[in-house]
């Protein structure tokens, strides 16, 4: 088996695959898919991230998913700290 495939042992049968995202809150997830996307092709921050992760070996949609959460990170630290983007 290559290191890609994810091989899991079950109480009834073996699943070989990958893993899916799962939990969390579907609808922010939802919502933020398209941001990220865009985000990930842009030049900025997120973009550079999403790059190092891929280059790294991250599956593209896991690197989105990682986009993502740093989207929220962001813009909770920017609530928190009362800040507005300059354009």
């Amino acid at each position: 088996m290559s290191t890609t495939t994810i091989f899991r042992m079950t109480a009834a049968r073996a699943t070989i695959g990958y893993r899916r995202i799962r939990g969390g809150r579907p609808e922010v997830r939802t919502i933020l898919f398209m941001p990220a996307m865009q985000a990930a092709r842009g030049k900025g921050e997120f973009a550079a991230f999403y790059k190092r992760l891929v280059a790294s070996g991250k599956k593209p949609i896991v690197a989105l998913a990682a986009v993502m959460r740093k989207i929220v990170v962001v813009l909770n630290a920017r609530l928190r700290d009362d800040l507005v983007q300059q354009s």
